[in-house]
């Protein structure tokens, strides 16, 4: 793990705050940042000033060497050096959290953003991906009142 200094502020009381965070992630070699990867708390902030829960919003690289894939964050627009495998280059924290949920459980990243999208018009509101479980072959989706699991397409 690589760390540095970011400096962020509250969006609700305008607190600055500097944070000491990991800029790259080996799937190997993460314990708790792993867990807050998959229950989407990772890039969470709660302001010690007024305790508003907000996104944190820094470059990071997640690298899984086993199943050979890169998740990069970053705003810049293009990257000149790849890692080996698969990467995918996401613009915010939700697209890398997307990201990260599909290749963790071997799934094809644009195969559940079509499901996701499937999911949504047939619902009649945005669904957004919460988490997939490979061995049950099913994907989680939930909007602010309801949560759907669909089964994973063969």
């Amino acid at each position: 793990m690589r760390k540095r200094t970011f400096e962020f502020q509250c969006p609700r009381c305008g607190k600055t705050f500097s944070m000491v965070r990991d800029t790259l992630l080996l799937r190997g070699s993460i314990g708790p940042e792993y867990e807050r990867l998959k229950t989407n708390g990772f890039f969470l902030h709660q302001c010690q000033n007024c305790h508003q829960v907000f996104p944190l919003q820094y470059p990071l690289i997640y690298r899984d060497v086993e199943q050979k894939f890169s998740i990069l964050l970053t705003e810049q627009k293009k990257v000149d050096m790849l890692p080996e495998g698969r990467s995918i280059l996401c613009r915010n924290s939700e697209e890398f959290l997307f990201a990260f949920h599909c290749l963790d459980a071997g799934q094809d990243v644009g195969r559940i953003l079509r499901l996701q999208k499937s999911i949504s018009e047939k619902e009649r509101q945005e669904m957004k991906l919460k988490d997939i479980d490979p061995a049950a072959g099913v994907a989680v989706f939930q909007s602010e009142n309801k949560e759907v699991l669909v089964r994973l397409p063969e």
